[in-house]
């Protein structure tokens, strides 16, 4: 998804005591492993913000009868992709003291997101993620299925009003760029109309199928986006996402425009041209703009990732050559670090 990562963040995640984790370690005396529902089980209770669609919701959900252990030894968090969150590893004792927080400062949000299905289905599907090589993606990816009011309600609350979860620190994977590498001169009339993202960095964030996004500048320097991508359920199935982006660009770096003042999450997302190239331009290249980007909210300071756009649904194979060169000015390789984005919408 991208800017995303203000975008796409995000992803969701969850705060347990990893002795006690849902899936992982059910109480044995009390439960079976059996018992314990299947991510299909799960997935086909998807309903959104509450109102099921019967055709896809059980006859028994048997969720309920698990209400009491998740409860008891885990506290959630979950976001949308389009504002990140990170994955954490907490201690018993830091464990504790979150579900403490979220039991005394936030019971409605919580109540409220165990008994919508889509909410608690976030649960469940996070707990199958404990103990993957990629758990923090495997986190994210539930989040992209399972999104909605309620979700973004608990967030608010647990993160932004409350602070009962730790924030993740910057770990230094995505820093700013020094001006020096961004674009000396950048017409921020070229965000208008339809763009595509055909080559994306950060599979968290960037590497989703049909991306295109819609512009509207709004005056020198500003503009906002509808941004959309798809993200395909466990059953082979598509649906859409998207979110709306306002950016300004920086009176005093043409190549940085500046997302802030966001009441959600209080996030921020920071778009830095590395390269582009107008449409008409004298070399003949397709039109294109290379955004590496880097965020912060209250959860997590500096999360990131690049990509590309171009009008062209398909990437030029001629813009190959500049985006090699471009993007190794932030340390990485266009070839083992990018991946080419399926726009056919197929």
């Amino acid at each position: 998804m991208t800017p995303k990562a203000t975008k796409t963040v995000a992803t969701l995640l969850l705060l347990f005591t990893p002795a006690t984790a849902f899936v992982v370690a059910p109480t044995p005396t009390r439960f079976s492993s059996s018992a314990i529902p299947t991510l299909e089980t799960v997935l086909t209770a998807r309903g959104d913000d509450g109102n099921d669609d019967n055709r896809r919701r059980p006859k028994n959900n048997p969720l309920a009868n698990f209400l009491g252990p998740i409860l008891l030894s885990s506290s959630l968090l979950l976001s949308t992709t389009a504002i990140p969150l990170p994955s954490f590893a907490q201690t018993s004792d830091a464990s504790a003291s979150i579900v403490s927080c979220l039991f005394s400062s936030c019971k409605l949000p919580l109540a409220k997101c165990i008994v919508n299905p889509k909410c608690l289905a976030n649960v469940v599907c996070i707990n199958t993620c404990t103990g993957k090589d990629d758990e923090t993606g495997c986190q994210i990816k539930c989040g992209d299925i399972f999104e909605n009011d309620v979700v973004g309600e608990f967030n608010k609350c647990a993160l932004s009003e409350k602070s009962c979860v730790p924030k993740k620190m910057d770990d230094g994977s995505y820093p700013v760029p020094s001006p020096e590498k961004l674009v000396s001169k950048f017409d921020g009339s070229f965000f208008d109309g339809r763009l595509y993202i055909t080559a994306g960095q950060n599979e968290l964030f960037d590497i989703f199928p049909c991306q295109v996004h819609f512009f509207t500048n709004t005056g020198p320097g500003k503009f906002f986006g509808k941004l959309n991508w798809r993200v395909q359920e466990p059953d082979g199935e598509f649906f859409t996402r998207d979110a709306l982006q306002r950016f300004v660009q920086d009176p005093k770096q043409p190549g940085h425009f500046i997302n802030h003042d966001n009441e959600y999450l209080h996030y921020e997302d920071d778009w830095y041209v590395l390269d582009a190239e107008p449409e008409g331009n004298k070399l003949g290249l397709p039109g294109f703009a290379l955004v590496y980007y880097r965020g912060n909210n209250d959860a997590w300071e500096g999360y990131g990732g690049a990509f590309v756009y171009t009008r062209e649904a398909k990437l030029p194979a001629s813009l190959l050559p500049r985006l090699r060169e471009s993007v190794a000015k932030v340390g990485f390789d266009f070839d083992k670090d990018f991946t080419i984005t399926d726009n056919s919408c197929s």
